[in-house]
């Protein structure tokens, strides 16, 4: 009977390289997490304007799950800007 083979798993520097490439910074702080769905890494990205953002990895695929302090989409601008009424 043959072994079953073991899940591939993403290392601390892969989760690194990952976080920061969809982070668009530079990790200050990667911490592997064992959950009820397994591996997953929490990792901390500044990026070059000084904002944070926070990102969640499964440790098996380097999916990005969640990203926490993403800035907001900046807005349309087909939107008009409000005008100030009080010249």
């Amino acid at each position: 009977m043959a072994a079953a083979a073991s899940p591939t798993v993403i290392t601390l520097a892969q989760a690194r390289g990952i976080a920061e490439r969809a982070g668009r910074g530079l990790a200050d702080k990667v911490q592997a997490e064992t959950g009820p769905t397994g591996l997953s890494y929490d990792v901390s990205v500044t990026r070059s304007d000084g904002t944070d953002v926070e990102l969640v990895m499964d440790g098996h695929t380097g999916r990005i799950l969640t990203t926490i302090g993403e800035p907001p989409t900046p807005q349309d601008s087909s939107t008009p800007e409000p005008q100030d009424t009080n010249n």
